[in-house]
């Protein structure tokens, strides 16, 4: 029997916190759709720890690195921590991805990346922008985001992640839409949940609401468009989790101008939800935070590959140090408001 293992999500608490029960099944007993889930998380998991394990050779980060900037998740302490450094490509434009990067006449060889927990971003950005504060945070989301795709108003905090590193080049969306298109890009993750709901990690999930997002201008190719190849464009990636955002910036440019690699995390975390603190949250409560069922819906249904990246970077063991060296340093401009 092989020794990975799946670790069905448990639920959130009604104090906002994770509860600590999980269901342990062995390959050897799991149904084939789920292990098909876990196929699908081991190779975004062993993609992400190919491309943040080589250091290309002569590197030169003041030179060769860039930052992507993901809004709703650090964008702007990234972007002052790379300018601190003297990064000639420093920047702050949530719409520049690998690809587009990668297609320049003098490519950069190495790429920053922050991740958060996908719920957070979104709520995030429903707290900074005063013109939708007006109702709770759940009723907008079920409106605005899971029942109309012409309303988006939370902008670059709806981009997944994991957009930033696919290939769109030669994928034609029906009605002329952009390939790279927040709207189409959740109509076609959406189509793709759907198609195939029983091979997921979350099985269950109810979005039923999300009528909006189907419809013929849906392409499911956009969920699944090939991932960059590190390898053989030989750059490096550093994922930085927002809960550690300066020292793991910090320490992915002192390995990478050492030219040694950061060691990935070990294990294969599946299904493992975020401990949440609602006293973090502004009062009253219920209107910032999402319930645990729409949580569910946009972590897992609509961002399956970025709580995969988040899962495996940001929620093992946390180093206590680490935790209060970030917040020695201030965490400057990581709850401001990205700038779309």
């Amino acid at each position: 029997m092989l020794g990975l293992v799946l670790l069905l999500p448990s639920a959130y608490t009604t104090d906002g916190h994770a509860s600590q029960g999980l269901s342990v099944i062995g390959l050897d007993s799991m149904h084939s759709a789920k292990a098909a889930a876990l196929n699908r998380t081991e190779a975004l998991v062993q993609w992400a720890d190919r491309c943040a394990a080589a250091v290309p050779p002569g590197l030169n980060v003041q030179q060769d690195c860039f930052n992507l900037a993901i809004a709703g998740g650090g964008s702007r302490t990234i972007y002052d921590l790379a300018q601190d450094d003297g990064w000639k490509r420093a920047i702050h434009e949530h719409q520049q991805s690998v690809p587009m990067e990668l297609s320049k006449s003098s490519p950069p060889r190495c790429f920053v990346v922050e991740l958060r927990e996908p719920a957070a971003r979104i709520e995030s950005a429903y707290k900074d922008e005063t013109g939708i504060q007006g109702q709770p945070i759940n009723e907008f989301f079920e409106k605005h985001v899971l029942a109309s795709a012409s309303k988006m108003d939370l902008g670059s905090r709806v981009k997944p992640i994991i957009w930033y590193f696919r290939n769109y080049e030669g994928l034609t969306p029906k009605q002329g839409m952009s390939p790279t298109s927040t709207g189409t890009i959740l109509k076609g993750t959406l189509a793709f949940y759907k198609d195939n709901q029983d091979q997921m990690q979350v099985p269950g999930i109810d979005v039923s609401k999300a009528t909006g997002f189907e419809g013929s201008d849906a392409v499911p190719a956009l969920s699944d468009a090939p991932l960059v190849d590190c390898e053989d464009n030989k750059l490096v990636i550093g994922f930085a989790c927002v809960e550690t955002l300066v020292p793991s910036f910090e320490a992915f440019v002192s390995s990478a101008k050492a030219g040694t690699p950061i060691t990935p995390p070990t294990g294969l975390q599946v299904g493992v939800n975020p401990v949440l603190n609602a006293s973090k949250y502004p009062q009253p409560v219920s209107k910032f935070m999402l319930s645990e069922q729409n949580r569910r819906i946009w972590n897992d249904a609509f961002n399956f590959d970025d709580m995969t990246l988040y899962r495996h970077f940001c929620l093992g063991e946390v180093d206590d140090a680490l935790l209060q060296q970030n917040a020695d340093a201030g965490g400057v401009g990581i709850n401001t408001p990205s700038r779309e």
